[in-house]
């Protein structure tokens, strides 16, 4: 990649959307190989679109199952077939699929109304947090709640460790704890906020962290040393959702505000910010590629039917149509 392409202003990047839905896209995540995106909304639904070399994307198909909004989705970290889902209020569950089929595959019970979830990179966990600050361990290949453990601080987001060692909690209290992992015994708290903290991203050698805050500051983070690195200010809103390149070289952020910021962490150079139609809560950058998704804005077309969008951006290096 040239400097030239790799400093390109975010508003240079070209750009592309999707009718992805009936209604608002909540959630966004690519499969492990970058060649599927699955989309979760507010229609109850999920939808799968194949992604070719050239970057045009098909409908692959539509997985019904859910009684709520699709409020989160992580796809398996290596199988790129399967995939797993939260409904937003009235489930207390996590719904398993497999879009060979399209079917929900398995749905296991959980204790409360869950907020997050994530896969352990071996595949063999899988932990949610829920309103009542409630971290629950499932095991995948049982099927069962393995462990709970009660948190007294609110707990936002949640997280593996690449080799699975380690665990991190997000809390209202401006801090990212380290706990240990399976026994959830403290190690490390990171503070970088002064006030909760909203979201996390790893790169992809989870060398570095990136925390959102309330306080719309993101902190970067060497996680070796445990200390903050560098700090980013330019959102004027609390921070939603922080996320790295498939190579670390980017940095995107996006908050309370219809903005998207992207940073090029390796020239440190800022990339700019882009206005939007709507203040995303997600994002996600192709594992393979640099090309970025995160949830648009909905519209309705001229015979009065909503649609939810996808928007996508791409570096200009990048094949699409």
């Amino acid at each position: 990649m040239t400097v030239a392409y790799a400093d390109t202003p975010i508003a240079e990047w070209k750009r592309k959307e999707l009718r992805a839905h009936r209604r608002k896209v909540f959630c966004v995540g690519w499969n492990e190989d970058g060649r599927r995106l699955a989309t979760g909304s507010h229609d109850e639904t999920m939808r799968v679109w194949s992604c070719d070399e050239a970057g045009i994307f098909k409908q692959e198909m539509e997985m019904r199952g859910h009684q709520d909004a699709v409020s989160r989705l992580a796809w398996h970290p290596t199988h790129p077939d399967k995939l797993a889902s939260l409904g937003q209020l009235t489930e207390q569950s996590v719904r398993f699929w497999d879009t060979r089929s399209g079917k929900n595959t398995a749905t296991l019970p959980t204790p409360g109304i869950n907020l997050s979830l994530v896969w352990s990179p071996d595949a063999q966990y899988m932990a949610v947090n829920n309103l009542d600050d409630v971290v629950s361990i499932l095991d995948v290949r049982r099927m069962k709640v393995v462990s709970k453990h009660n948190f007294k601080q609110q707990i936002f987001e949640i997280a593996f460790s690449k080799d699975s060692k380690h665990f991190y909690l997000a809390t209202d209290a401006g801090e990212v704890e380290v706990l240990s992992f399976p026994d959830f015994k403290p190690e490390r708290t990171m503070k970088g906020h002064v006030s909760r903290v909203s979201c996390m991203g790893f790169d992809p050698g989870h060398t570095r962290m990136a925390s959102g805050g309330m306080d719309t500051v993101t902190s970067l983070w060497d996680l070796e040393e445990g200390i903050c690195t560098q700090t980013f200010y330019d959102l004027d809103q609390a921070i939603r959702g922080v996320g790295f390149s498939h190579d670390g070289q980017y940095l995107a952020i996006v908050s309370e505000e219809p903005a998207l910021e992207v940073v090029n962490l390796r020239t440190g150079a800022n990339l700019g910010r882009q206005v939007l139609r709507t203040c995303p809560v997600d994002v996600a950058w192709n594992p393979r590629r640099h090309i970025l998704a995160f949830p648009g804005a909905s519209e309705r077309d001229g015979s009065g039917a909503e649609h939810g969008l996808v928007e996508l951006r791409y570096l200009p290096e990048q094949g699409q149509s």
